[in-house]
């Protein structure tokens, strides 16, 4: 586990495990997926939103629109990217590693 990773998922601060999400989009990190769809049970909206927001990156799809109520938008965000990931991690993780030169 990298230590975006770590901060993610056990930093005291809601900002910094934002920006620990944040970190592991921008370096387009599919190994740390898994981590990032736990995270989106986070009780901080920032979270949870900058964590949605890494997820869409990683997986080369739109946001999307959500629900207003968080409890009910983490919970079909969890489903979502649970059976997305799925799905499609192993063809999303070849791709990058392919991209990356792993």
């Amino acid at each position: 586990m990298g230590p975006a990773a770590v901060m993610l998922a056990k930093d005291s601060s809601p900002e910094a495990r934002a920006d620990a999400a944040k970190a592991i989009g921008e370096a387009w990190d599919c190994d740390h997926v898994p981590d990032l769809i736990t995270a989106l049970k986070d009780p901080e909206p920032v979270v949870v939103r900058q964590v949605h927001k890494s997820l869409a990156r990683i997986c080369g799809i739109e946001p999307g629109q959500t629900s207003s109520d968080p409890a009910i938008q983490r919970e079909r965000l969890i489903k979502y990217y649970k059976a997305f990931w799925r799905l499609s991690g192993p063809v999303i993780t070849r791709y990058h590693y392919e991209h990356r030169g792993k």
